[in-house]
């Protein structure tokens, strides 16, 4: 706890879908307590290198070893005449057949032995499910008509009217608008609403759920 980090990490498209769309972060984190990631799905997993965990090191060895397959297989490509593109998609398809990422060596050298998922956003997600949830459940609960095309139309004393009331009471302002504008622009019956959850967001969450269970 409380304990000085420099986090280097990159954030990518999937291989074979757009390999140029990427981005290296660094970060300087004096972290308090973590939070878990949304990678990681099973919240009963564990890290280690014995054979019970879920969760193994990746070895520089082996990274280095999908490298220099991946070399020779680029090295087989130039013997035959085909299109920048499909070049490009057979390289990627070939490294996620490897079930690796890994086409060159890391830039930090063995030192990326060194590095770790760092679970971070499992808590944001939640809160985002549990909010799409909930507002499904507020707006069918409020039995709206037909007639009602904006949420200025909507009775006062509905679960849904009470249900945004509770988000400007809590802090969630940010939310609760963007609530009321997808509510004007879809009546809530084409596109599901989505927002994307900070970690303050999803803090005064927490406190407007208690807030919500109350009212509704």
């Amino acid at each position: 706890m409380n304990t000085f980090h420099i986090s280097l990490g990159g954030d990518g498209a999937p291989f074979g879908k757009d390999d140029t769309a990427f981005t290296c972060l660094v970060s300087f984190l004096n972290l308090g307590r973590g939070v878990l990631s949304s990678k990681l799905t099973k919240l009963d997993g564990t890290f280690g290198t014995d054979g019970r965990v879920l969760w193994k090191p990746w070895k520089y060895e082996n990274r280095m070893m999908v490298v220099k397959q991946v070399d020779i297989f680029k090295k087989s490509l130039e013997k035959k005449k085909m299109a920048a593109s499909t070049r490009r998609a057979k390289v990627t398809s070939f490294i996620a057949q490897k079930h690796s990422c890994q086409e060159f060596e890391p830039v930090v050298g063995k030192l990326i032995d060194r590095a770790h998922v760092d679970p971070l956003h499992l808590k944001n997600n939640v809160c985002t499910l549990a909010h799409q949830q909930l507002l499904s459940e507020v707006i069918a609960m409020s039995k709206l008509t037909d007639e009602i095309n904006s949420f200025s139309q909507v009775p006062a004393h509905s679960p849904f009217s009470s249900y945004i009331a509770a988000m400007h009471a809590c802090g969630l302002s940010r939310l609760a608008k963007k609530v009321t504008k997808w509510f004007d622009d879809t009546k809530a019956n084409s596109k599901s609403f989505d927002y994307r959850f900070t970690g303050k967001d999803s803090r005064l969450s927490f406190v407007a759920f208690h807030v919500i269970n109350f009212y509704c």
